[in-house]
């Protein structure tokens, strides 16, 4: 992303993609910042203004990282416009989708600015993690649940595709109320960024048992 001399605004100038989900590198190019997030829920009332003045602010030793995240009941890296508009990029729409076949996909993002052009850099790699795993993540299931139950739906609904929303919801609060019925975290828990965010409690033993990698190491 680079700034136009003449508008001060930043536009897609220079690009690598390895994944899209209903577009292309062609789609956005040249285009300014908010036209690119012209279809994001709430992004021109809500979002336009404080992003362009957070890229114009952004300084070059100060890199930026998020993550944004959608349970998909397939693992998409790429779906062409074409086939988007048809399905909104799902792969088992309008069947019945159990669990084990629903992954959590993050998008680990970051931004940083270079020193000499000031262009930004925007880079982001997408995780897939089957959604059953998450039964077994202190808090996680309860915070997710009650982000897609509570927060706003223009922003919430997209983030659970339609056919699967019923089994998807079912499944974290069950998860959610088995971790507060076997002590893993406390009945009057109220939901809220964990410590280790974006990790949970004792998830590095976790990862290295998964790994086959001795935790005293």
């Amino acid at each position: 992303m680079q700034r136009n001399e003449e508008d001060g605004m930043y536009y897609l100038r220079a690009g690598f993609i390895c994944s899209s989900i209903g577009w292309t590198f062609g789609t956005h190019f040249n285009r300014q910042l908010r036209a690119i997030h012209a279809e994001v829920n709430d992004y021109e009332q809500k979002m336009s203004k404080s992003m362009d003045r957070f890229f114009s602010k952004l300084p070059t030793n100060q890199p930026i990282q998020r993550g944004s995240w959608f349970v998909e009941d397939w693992q998409p890296l790429f779906v062409t416009p074409e086939e988007y508009a048809l399905n909104g990029g799902t792969r088992h729409q309008g069947e019945n989708v159990d669990i084990e076949q629903c992954h959590l996909r993050c998008d680990w993002q970051t931004l940083r600015r270079l020193p000499l052009s000031g262009a930004i850099i925007f880079n982001f790699k997408a995780v897939f993690t089957p959604l059953t795993d998450l039964r077994d993540e202190p808090y996680v299931p309860s915070l997710m649940y009650k982000q897609a139950t509570e927060g706003k739906p223009s922003l919430t609904d997209q983030k659970i595709h339609e056919h699967i929303r019923p089994v998807v919801l079912d499944s974290l609060k069950t998860w959610k109320n088995e971790q507060i019925a076997n002590g893993v975290i406390p009945p009057d828990w109220e939901e809220e960024t964990l410590a280790e965010s974006p990790f949970y409690p004792g998830w590095e033993k976790r990862w290295r048992r998964k790994i086959e990698f001795d935790i005293n190491v």
